[in-house]
């Protein structure tokens, strides 16, 4: 394409211009549908009817075969312009008769409505409101806006461990690492995926750094891990203790001196247990019970119970409630120094009385 101060614009396929671009057999490419819109130029032409003419040709003598896409034309082309306020046409360029079959289906069209043509010169201040000329397509919906925040805050990715490429290699430590911190890659695999992968004695997986052909430093977790499932279906991020065991030593990249992503998550501390007991029983019972099995037999207690065979060394404070179902085994040694019921009740008492009886008791002791 040639343009040159507004005096001419042209467009041609030519062989000979273009020799630095044929085919082995002297071909040129074709240009089709090519769309030209909205091509303002705020001037008339320079010069019509002369050399200066605008100009649309393609190449008019193909070496033999060369036909279709390398047959140098111009197809399908659509203008739309204007100059100096006036849409432009094919009046303005020249295509020759002898050239017109290298031009085949040229159309002109008019300037699109919504696109207004420039001002001949700039505005000395900018407008004082904004256009009220819409876009040629609105959106195909509104954004809507959240009505409240989310019910639980975005869940965060665990932190990973990254792992010295070959233990007790790196300057750093083994450690934990945020999932967007920067670290180098290599890939573990239970099987032998090809050349550059090795084994390691006392490893189960095979280890690359470069499988592809590749590199891959200072990558992100999500990054590392896209890399390795991206090279087969059986490769991943090595684990921890694969790295640890060394069983990606070695395996290229200059990797041995670095700490290199695992697949490892950290793991959250157990919490410490209480000092003491707790002072009431938990609000529901516990999933697991505390003893292996059940027993088989009821335990002793684990103090003797309160009634013996015995009496009991003092009196108690209060009578008894209910009467013995049985006499006792043996009279008392002696009578009673203070006196009874007036006379024997036709049953016992179910209580002692509140105070002795005036009338002594008798003489002497029944014998029977």
């Amino acid at each position: 394409v040639e343009t040159a101060c507004s005096c001419a614009v042209g467009l041609e396929i030519n062989k000979a211009a273009y020799s630095r671009h044929l085919t082995p057999e002297g071909c040129v490419g074709s240009i089709k549908d090519l769309q030209i819109t909205n091509m303002f130029f705020d001037e008339e032409f320079y010069s019509t009817g002369s050399r200066s003419n605008n100009f649309l040709r393609g190449e008019r003598y193909p070496n033999p075969g060369c036909e279709g896409d390398y047959a140098g034309r111009i197809e399908n082309m659509v203008i739309s312009g204007s100059v100096n306020g006036r849409e432009l046409s094919l009046a303005d360029f020249v295509v020759p008769s002898q050239w017109a079959s290298t031009v085949p289906g040229l159309v002109f069209q008019p300037v699109t409505p919504d696109t207004p043509a420039p001002v001949s010169s700039p505005t000395d201040s900018p407008t004082q409101s904004p256009t009220l000329t819409s876009t040629s397509t609105p959106t195909a919906s509104p954004v809507a806006a959240t009505l409240s925040p989310t019910s639980s805050p975005t869940s965060r990715q665990a932190s990973r461990w990254v792992i010295c490429g070959k233990a007790n290699n790196c300057g750093e430590q083994n450690s934990l690492a945020e999932p967007n911190e920067l670290h180098e890659v290599r890939c573990c695999s239970p099987f032998n995926e090809g050349s550059g992968w090795v084994k390691r004695p006392g490893c189960d997986v095979w280890g690359e750094s470069n499988s592809d052909g590749s590199c891959y430093a200072s990558k992100t977790f999500s990054q590392a891990k896209t890399i390795c499932e991206g090279l087969g279906v059986n490769i991943r991020l090595c684990r921890k203790e694969e790295l640890e065991n060394s069983c990606t030593r070695g395996s290229g990249c200059g990797f041995d001196n670095d700490l290199v992503w695992s697949s490892t998550e950290a793991v959250p501390p157990t919490k410490a247990p209480s000092l003491s007991p707790t002072t009431s029983p938990t609000a529901s019972p516990t999933q697991v019970p505390l003893t292996p099995n059940p027993t088989t037999q009821t335990p002793p207690t684990p103090q003797p119970s309160t009634s013996t065979n015995a009496p009991t060394a003092s009196p108690t404070v209060l009578p008894t409630s209910n009467q013995t179902a049985s006499p006792t085994a043996s009279p008392t040694g002696a009578p009673t120094t203070s006196p009874s019921t007036k006379a024997p009740s036709l049953s016992p008492t179910k209580s002692p009385t509140a105070s002795p009886t005036p009338v002594p008791p008798t003489p002497n002791p029944t014998t029977q």
